[in-house]
């Protein structure tokens, strides 16, 4: 078997590698997406069985619990721009297997990142009932997920640079 041939059949091996963890990777990010919904679907529940909803939990300093989760769910924005590339980072020995693998580790420690917002509304709508408040943790989830979620493309064209470059002339691995 020439030389030539063993490459194309790694290729054509990597690619469908590349297409079936990206394809498991988008059904983890639609479960986490529907679970959104769940989430809303719960709040909805709660308030019509129990009208007027005041919380499970009388606190007195619900403002001050109101800014802290606020201020972490705007870190969560940071982090995810921050971890994302620092979980894609390569070394040496990476071959193109774990680099998709990478891919697929960094994809879903993003959506449970961008998931957390909205958990943090549901928490903060359990203790105190504040649902406009969960509508906007539950948005600001929804926006991250959507803005994260993995295109092929995105996911292709790495693959495709480190197969096309010159450091992997002797062969893929």
């Amino acid at each position: 078997m020439s030389k030539e041939t063993k490459n194309f059949e790694n290729i054509t091996y990597l690619v469908g590698e590349l297409k079936k963890t990206y394809k498991i990777t988008v059904i983890i990010g639609a479960s986490l997406i529907a679970s959104l919904l769940i989430y809303a679907l719960i709040v909805e529940l709660i308030r019509s069985e129990f009208k007027p909803f005041p919380g499970f939990v009388t606190i007195t300093e619900i403002q001050v619990l109101r800014y802290i989760f606020y201020g972490f769910a705007f870190f969560e924005v940071i982090a995810v721009n921050i971890l994302r590339p620092v979980l894609l980072k390569e070394r040496p020995t990476d071959d193109l297997n774990v680099f998709i693998l990478k891919l697929n580790r960094a994809a879903i420690i993003t959506y449970v990142f961008c998931e957390v917002p909205a958990i943090l509304g549901l928490v903060l709508f359990l203790l105190s009932g504040l649902h406009t408040d969960f509508y906007i943790f539950l948005f600001l989830s929804l926006i991250l997920e959507i803005l994260y979620f993995p295109k092929f493309k995105n996911w292709e064209e790495p693959i495709r640079n480190k197969i096309m470059s010159p450091k992997l002339e002797g062969g893929i691995k």
